[in-house]
């Protein structure tokens, strides 16, 4: 079997990803397990509507010398610098320091934030994964990722990858770089539930308690008048039912002035969350909103993504003066009901991390995430330090670190 013949290509803003187009559509189909938010749409959408420079983004496509096997889209991005102290300690096998006394002399705040690369991570979404159809191609990106960004780091000393599944082959590639120049670490889960089961078995699995909920809520729904659930998908035009959702989750505690977590309370967001439900529209990828009415009113609504085998609920909002009917569990109930009913869906991932879901039993997905250091300039700042510290491991770590932190012109002792 012939090696491939593994390299970089990168372009540079939106029409750098516009160019990738045919390539990006390709992998993606042949994803196992995708997500929306790895769509060519949803990542067009985020360039246009969140980043402040589109010129700034870095798309770079894996080739092995006859295609395309992977492309990552990577974005300026900032974290603070002890976080950053904090991940370097941890390259270095250092034990962790309590950082939280440093303070700035202005209001107590962490001093200082430190720009890094970071693989593009998109809205309400829980992970920033690259797009890969095979594991081979997986396990190659990163250590040629990294080499390529040393050459061109940009001011930008470390890259971030992930959250991804950690079962991914991804990960498999950061154990080919040089042991003290990554550091990898556990996530949240992510919570996915199995709909291959007929709806009336995955019911009968929940805990009591919570399913005479979803049977009391049900009856006190039907006392109402003129209640009707429906499922509207791209086909039927979602202009008219995304204002009815908009609203309805504007309508209570998301959209109050502590809170303002609700998606018309910020711009970019609705721009995204517009521009996500106008241009995903194919057979197998596209938007679905769950509305439940009463009383001749929206009285709950969730927006969702099919995509392949998975639907991902991405948000759901209901009105508070129908709280002792539970609409919001009403719309959850019916979307697993017709997630277990669809052939082709095999999972139901809940974006959220709420309370509500746990009553679910989903099945918990770890995530992961890695830093690598790619640049010279402030590894050689850190050994430098850790020389200046008369620790025995710091002063070893140091020798065996010098000559690719040395910065340039400067030749180790």
């Amino acid at each position: 079997m012939t090696t491939p013949y593994w390299r970089i290509i990168e372009s540079r803003g939106r029409r750098g990803l516009e160019d990738l187009e045919a390539d990006w559509r390709r992998l993606y189909a042949r994803m196992p397990l995708r997500t929306s938010f790895l769509s060519y749409e949803a990542c067009l959408a985020h360039v246009d509507t969140y980043m402040q420079d589109p010129d700034e983004l870095r798309c770079l496509a894996l080739t092995d010398g006859r295609q395309v096997r992977g492309i990552c889209l990577l974005e300026p991005s900032i974290t603070g610098m002890l976080d950053f102290e904090g991940k370097c300690r941890a390259l270095l096998r250092l034990p962790p320091r309590d950082l939280s006394a440093r303070r700035s002399r202005r209001g107590g705040r962490r001093s200082g934030l430190h720009q890094v690369w970071g693989v593009l991570w998109q809205w309400h979404s829980r992970q920033a994964d690259v797009l890969c159809a095979d594991d081979e191609a997986r396990r190659a990106f990163i250590p040629l990722l990294a080499a390529h960004l040393r050459r061109a780091p940009e001011g930008r000393p470390l890259l971030v990858v992930g959250p991804a599944p950690a079962d991914s082959a991804l990960w498999d590639g950061f154990r080919r770089l040089p042991r003290h120049s990554y550091h990898l670490e556990r996530r949240e889960s992510v919570n996915s539930l199995p709909c291959t089961r007929p709806f009336d078995e995955v019911k009968a699995s929940l805990p009591r308690r919570f399913r005479q909920d979803l049977n009391r809520a049900s009856r006190r729904l039907a006392q109402l008048q003129d209640v009707h659930l429906q499922t509207y998908t791209a086909a039927d035009g979602l202009d008219t039912v995304l204002d009815d959702f908009l609203a309805v989750e504007a309508s209570g505690w998301k959209g109050a002035s502590g809170a303002k977590s609700a998606i018309v309370c910020d711009a970019r967001s609705l721009a995204f969350v517009r521009a996500l439900t106008r241009d995903l529209r194919h057979p197998d990828d596209s938007c679905e909103i769950d509305a439940l009415y009463a009383e001749g009113r929206c009285i709950a609504a969730s927006l969702g993504t099919r995509t392949g085998a998975t639907y991902s609920a991405l948000k759901i909002g209901y009105d508070e003066a129908y709280r002792r009917v539970s609409p919001g569990q009403i719309v959850v109930e019916h979307a697993v009901e017709r997630c277990c009913a669809d052939p082709a869906i095999e999972r139901l991932d809940m974006v959220s991390d709420a309370s509500w879901v746990r009553g679910w039993r989903p099945d918990l997905i770890p995530l992961q995430i890695g830093y690598v250091v790619i640049a010279r300039w402030p590894a050689y700042a850190l050994v430098a330090g850790l020389r200046r510290l008369r620790v025995g491991r710091g002063r070893r770590i140091a020798g065996r670190l010098r000559v690719t932190a040395q910065p340039p012109g400067e030749q180790a002792p």
